[in-house]
């Protein structure tokens, strides 16, 4: 409360009391201060080759790094606040409660985190007529690891996609993912994982292409199954 005790008495020490002894001149200038920063390091590198053998073929890849963390230096100390009471006779005495301290120094880093992936395979664009053809097949490894203590989790396989369009009105498309983890046991440890969409976009058909109201319409619905494998960084389980 404002009225528990004045902020400095007449020697200008700190006020306060057995109570409340978080005097706010106190806290702001006599209790030190923490220093908080994030390092942070990212790269990524894309590449896409057209082979001349095949038309719309073409060999692509990636590659990335990301590292980051917290370092935080923390600077404390106590003071000691004083309070003045009525001694009985009309005077004044002044309690000391506390004491000041000399400053403490301790310097921290968590939170690091490094994450890489590499991807490379072939892609394919080709029009035949009316429609498109698109698709992409890649092989690819990711690696994360969160702080030093813990062992590196890594995720590879293969992923690709299918997308083919009719006369921009009637699109297929077809996904998959055959993924490993280290996290489960060797005879289970790859997945595979389809998904399949269509979509149909009804504003270029011709019963709506003179539609002055609606400027641009698509269906589409999509349906796959997806996998996730074990969360190994808040806890120490891990699966060789």
């Amino acid at each position: 409360p404002s009225n528990a005790y004045p902020v400095f008495l007449a020697n200008d020490s700190l006020g306060g009391n057995s109570d409340f002894r978080n005097n706010i001149y106190g806290q702001l200038n006599r209790s030190g201060y923490s220093f908080w920063e994030r390092y942070y390091l990212s790269g990524n590198v894309d590449f896409k080759y057209d082979l001349n053998f095949l038309k719309g073929l073409s060999l692509m890849g990636s590659a990335g790094y990301n590292n980051f963390g917290n370092h935080v230096i923390n600077r404390s100390k106590s003071f000691a606040v004083y309070q003045s009471q009525d001694d009985g006779s009309g005077g004044t005495v002044i309690n000391k409660i506390g004491d000041d301290t000399s400053m403490n120094n301790s310097s921290t880093k968590s939170g690091m985190v490094r994450f890489y992936h590499a991807e490379l395979g072939f892609g394919l664009d080709r029009t035949f007529g009316n429609s498109s053809l698109s698709a992409k097949l890649l092989a690819e490894n990711r690696m994360t690891e969160r702080d030093i203590a813990r062992v590196s989790q890594w995720k590879r396989g293969l992923k690709g996609r299918v997308d083919y369009n009719l006369d921009a009105k009637y699109l297929l498309g077809f996904a998959f993912a055959y993924q490993g983890s280290e996290q489960f046991p060797k005879e289970e440890r790859y997945g595979f994982f389809p998904a399949v969409s269509l979509g149909w976009v009804m504003s270029n058909e011709n019963f709506l292409k003179e539609s002055t109201a609606l400027s641009y319409l698509k269906l589409r619905g999509s349906a796959g199954i997806t996998g996730m494998d074990f969360d190994s960084f808040y806890s120490n389980a891990y699966f060789a």
